[in-house]
C-alpha cells in the first residue's frame, strides 16, 4: 500500500474514534438527563408544571402542591432540569415586590424526554387534579397576575 493511502486510513480511523467519542458523550448525557427526568420529585415537578393551564409555575406554586417537598428541594431539582434542557426559567413582567418574579416552563425537550418515558399521558390526569385543588387567596393572586409569563413567551 502506497505511503498515500495509508496516511489518509489513518485518518479515517482517527476521525471514526472521535464520532464514536462524541455519539459516546451525547448517549450519556441523554442518559443523565432521563435520570434527572426520572427522579420522582423532578417527574412530579415536569408533570406539575404542564398540568397547570398555564403551563408556568413558580417555586412557591410548586410549594404549595407538593407540601412534603421544600422550596429549596424544589428549587434544586429545577436548576438540575434546567441543566438538562427539560425546564427553562421564565421572568414575570412589572412584577411586584410580594409575588414571585420566576416561573418555571417545560421545554420542547422535556416534552420529549416525558413522552419518551411514557409519562407524558398522566398530565391530562394531574390537569384534572389541579384543576380541582383548592387554593389559598395568596396561590388565586399569585395565579391571576397579569404579568405572569405564559409557555409562549419565552425566557
Amino acid at each position: 500500500m502506497n505511503g498515500r493511502w495509508r496516511d489518509q486510513s489513518t485518518a479515517g480511523s482517527e476521525n471514526s474514534d472521535e464520532l464514536r467519542t462524541a455519539q459516546s458523550s451525547v448517549e450519556t448525557a441523554e442518559s443523565a438527563h432521563r435520570q434527572t427526568l426520572s427522579s420522582e420529585t423532578g417527574l412530579r415537578v415536569v408533570q406539575q408544571i404542564l398540568a397547570h393551564e398555564s403551563s408556568v409555575l413558580s417555586v412557591e406554586e410548586l410549594s404549595y402542591r407538593n407540601t412534603e417537598t421544600g422550596s429549596r428541594t424544589i428549587d434544586d431539582h429545577l436548576r438540575e432540569l434546567a441543566e438538562a434542557d427539560i425546564v427553562e426559567r421564565r421572568s414575570a413582567v412589572n412584577c411586584p415586590n410580594d409575588l414571585p418574579n420566576t416561573y418555571w416552563a417545560v421545554t420542547p425537550r422535556g416534552v420529549a424526554l416525558l413522552d419518551d418515558l411514557g409519562f407524558y399521558d398522566e398530565v391530562e390526569v394531574l390537569a384534572t387534579a389541579d384543576d380541582a385543588l383548592a387554593r389559598t387567596d395568596r396561590i388565586e393572586r399569585i395565579e391571576s397576575f397579569a404579568g405572569r409569563p405564559t409557555a409562549e413567551t419565552g425566557p
